[in-house]
């Protein structure tokens, strides 16, 4: 199969919004506040579409679907990629790793009219349409030398184009695997191991191309917000809670892709076999 790089970029809008995101355990409502806030709750809402391109586009490249059979591993999908199974999961892990004081720092910011304008900003440059504009403006944006300056820091600060390599690795191997495991079961260990290799061999020119967007996006989601602002964002982003928040929200995502291919290959099981007992049953009448 060759759409590997088509599942690994499809996850490229959820990586990036995600990222630029006493010890006693905050309570589950102020955490539920924070993620409606930070706009996460917002964004999760987008995981099925998502999601759904990779798998749509992996199937028809293998074989020939109906519209009946694609409404209905459409439908798979989207009761498997539930919103809540992620919030949930980033709610656990913050919890357990952050605290009463590093929460009211969170609101804090994301209760300002600051935070509240850059998350609408960042929300708006997380749909297909903004992927689409970034990509295609790329050149352009990163003519901007100052905001590519910008970028740069915003990179080195979060380690972003390693965290979103790692984590688009991670993710593009459980939807592959979720793939080749109900398409191609016997032959599932090879053709991981293949994906794995291809990926491997590519990691250089991945990296670039995924640091390029990573730049460009910064650049096209903050083009509105002034010099001043940004600085403060900057600072906001360094600080503790903040980065502890992002990591937060990136290992719920994984925890999340896990068990939501993991519904998800259960869920297929029946669609998988129409489809399969169809083809076959085509190809034998020819």
């Amino acid at each position: 199969m060759k759409y590997y790089k088509k599942i690994f970029f499809t996850t490229t809008i959820l990586c990036i919004f995600f990222s630029s995101l006493s010890y006693s355990s905050p309570n589950k409502e102020s955490i539920s506040n924070l993620l409606n806030l930070s706009g996460v709750s917002e964004v999760f809402e987008l995981v099925p579409d998502l999601v759904s391109e990779g798998f749509i586009d992996g199937f028809t490249e293998e074989m020939s679907i109906t519209d009946e059979e694609e409404k209905a591993l459409l439908n798979d999908i989207k009761q498997s990629f539930n919103s809540s199974i992620f919030q949930n999961s980033i709610q656990l892990i913050i919890e357990a790793g952050l605290n009463e004081g590093e929460l009211a720092t969170l609101l804090k910011w994301y209760e300002s009219d600051l935070g509240m304008l850059i998350t609408k900003v960042e929300i708006k440059s997380s749909t297909d349409s903004a992927y689409n504009e970034v990509m295609k403006n790329a050149v352009t944006l990163m003519k901007d030398t100052k905001r590519l300056e910008m970028a740069n820091r915003i990179d080195k600060l979060l380690d972003e184009t390693s965290k979103m390599m790692k984590l688009q690795k991670k993710i593009g191997l459980s939807v592959y695997a979720g793939i080749v495991s109900s398409l191609e079961p016997s032959e599932s260990h090879k053709l991981i191991a293949e994906y794995e290799a291809e990926i491997a061999d590519m990691d250089d020119m991945l990296r670039a191309g995924l640091q390029q967007y990573i730049y460009a996006s910064f650049i096209y989601t903050y083009q509105d917000i002034n010099d001043s602002d940004m600085e403060k964002y900057e600072l906001f982003l360094g600080l503790n809670a903040s980065q502890k928040f992002g990591d937060a929200v990136i290992n719920g995502i994984e925890d999340g892709f896990d068990e939501a291919i993991s519904i998800l290959t259960k869920k297929m099981a029946s669609t998988l076999r129409t489809i399969i007992d169809r083809s076959v049953s085509e190809a034998n009448q020819e």
